[in-house]
């Protein structure tokens, strides 16, 4: 009985691991059939007219549709045809099956209640009661964690195929880019992500050509963000240890890991945010470690891979602002410019060297709405999905949208620059993402995604409780705002939900601006743990 007692984390971990390997490999097993079926994909679509219907199969010869005229500004009570070369754009305007959404939602409800409970509890037991964990069981609970988180998210994977239409879409460009990478860009396919991510589907286009491997396409277009997913936490671990507690840096670990806003993106939904997510923790943590060459190839990589990347490098801009000499800051340039070529170089050949910007513009004005089912300021004053040339108060929609940016970056700037220490990064970073994706127009739902991991990383580096509260609000914002997207919800109306998430974002961003002026200015010590 001792001996159990003594061993009893590891009995756990043990057991819970061997459950999900069983019900992964069952499901492996069992999963030709199923995926077949198409019944137990989340969130079915059926386009409306005008837009692309997309199936489980090749949709690589999909062509691109016209973006609306933008004259006239749609009205935000009806259904506004999708712009599908995106994946995941206005999903909550399409017509859906909500059958198998609504199968799993009580259970994902269930899942995100015990998430709060268990990690808000475990998390003051470590900091009110000091409790401390041996050597032998951090190294334990840490690879459980990882492994526990892996096997979860495949199993998941499996029983679940993801939304039908963006995986459906996804397998298209994997199919296409497999077949021949370099003219992916021809022939107006339906392909308008930057080339980044196009590689790491070409080789899931080549793994998918392999008879045993092909039946599991929709695992295969889930794994980056999976892995990507367990990276993230293992990161927060590595960094929480020396800076906080190695106690602390287990739950943050598992906090992100297990959180049902990470989940539903990446395991549930098949997007690819988590991917986005993890190369924006690198350039941040490169930054904080004062290596700005290894900061600016990760910045570079997250440019080339979504176009939101551009949201982020003013934070490398004031990095150069704050210490860095001449010669520091040329390097890094340089580095930055030759890590785009190599990323572009291969497209290039066949389609100009002007073709990137076309892209980029192209992307810009494909969505003129000034909120697409973003739960921000514009969706909490009824702006959702309105013609951003839409006047509101004297200027219209755009004007106050790139009014917004410009204010929030000279906030942000401002914390990075006037900080005393590292912390001012990711409270900087975290401003941006937090003020643009609240203010700024053409929002979607997930473009507040990496807002999880650096408000924890955030915490890690200033020990302000008050980041920890913020990521708890911004996960629930993030989960509600996912989830009411992908079950199909016609969120275009001003529903309660909406109405309620909105306003939750717009003041958790009011909160942050007081905690970043608070830790800038005369950095509190009321909300400070002690190591």
């Amino acid at each position: 009985m001792n001996i159990l007692k003594k061993n009893m984390v590891k009995v756990i971990i043990v057991v819970i691991s061997s459950i999900l390997l069983v019900l992964s490999v069952y499901m492996i097993y069992n999963y030709n059939s199923a995926s077949n079926s198409n019944t137990q994909s989340m969130g079915q679509q059926q386009g409306p007219p005008g837009s692309i219907q997309a199936s489980r199969g090749d949709t690589s010869n999909l062509q691109k549709p016209k973006t609306p005229n933008t004259n006239k500004a749609p009205s935000n009570k009806g259904n506004i045809p999708q712009q599908s070369g995106q994946p995941g754009a206005g999903m909550g305007t399409m017509n859906s099956s909500s059958s198998s959404s609504t199968k799993y939602l009580p259970s994902f409800i269930a899942y995100t209640v015990m998430f709060f409970i268990i990690f808000i509890s475990a998390l003051l037991l470590i900091v009110y009661k000091k409790i401390k964990i041996s050597k032998e069981n951090i190294h334990v609970l840490i690879i459980g964690i990882l492994v526990i988180g892996f096997l979860l998210r495949t199993a998941s994977a499996l029983i679940i195929d993801g939304q039908s239409f963006d995986i459906s879409t996804f397998r298209g460009w994997a199919n296409t880019v497999s077949s021949n990478l370099l003219k992916v860009y021809e022939n107006k396919t339906s392909v308008d992500y930057p080339p980044l991510y196009l590689y790491v589907l070409y080789i899931i286009g080549k793994i998918s050509k392999i008879s045993i491997l092909g039946n599991y396409y929709p695992l295969l277009l889930k794994l980056p963000s999976i892995i990507t997913d367990v990276l993230s936490g293992y990161l927060i671990y590595k960094t929480s240890k020396t800076r906080v507690s190695k106690e602390i840096g287990i739950i943050l670990a598992a906090a992100y890991i297990f959180n049902p806003a990470i989940l539903i993106n990446s395991t549930i939904w098949g997007q690819v945010d988590s991917f986005f997510t993890l190369l924006i923790m690198l350039a941040l943590f490169f930054l904080s470690e004062d290596k700005i060459i290894f900061s600016t190839i990760f910045f570079a990589l997250a440019v080339f891979m979504k176009p939101q990347g551009i949201i982020f490098l003013p934070i490398l801009l004031f990095a150069y602002i704050k210490g860095n000499d001449i010669k520091t800051i040329l390097k890094s340039v340089i580095t930055g410019i030759i890590t785009g070529l190599i990323v572009i170089i291969p497209f290039s050949m066949t389609q100009g060297i002007m073709w990137i910007f076309k892209l980029y513009i192209s992307e810009a004005s494909e969505y003129p709405y000034a909120s697409d089912n973003a739960f921000n300021f514009y969706s909490l004053i009824g702006a959702n999905r309105t013609n951003y040339f839409s006047t509101f108060f004297i200027f219209d929609y755009h004007t106050w949208g790139m009014i917004a940016i410009v204010l929030v970056t000279i906030f942000s700037g401002y914390i990075y620059i006037k900080g005393k220490d590292k912390s001012a990064i990711f409270i900087a970073t975290l401003v941006e993402i937090v003020g643009v994706f609240n203010f700024s127009v053409g929002m979607h739902e997930r473009y507040m995604f990496t807002a999880v991991a650096i408000s924890i990383l955030a915490y890690i580096y200033s020990k302000d409780r008050r980041l920890l509260f913020l990521s708890a609000m911004f996960t629930l914002t993030i989960y509600v705002n996912t989830q009411d997207v992908l079950s199909g919800v016609n969120v275009i109306g001003y529903t309660p939900v909406l109405i309620l998430t909105s306003l939750l974002n717009v003041l958790g961003f009011a909160y942050l601006a007081k905690v970043g002026i608070d830790l800038t200015l005369k950095k509190s010590k009321d909300f400070i743990i002690s190591d």
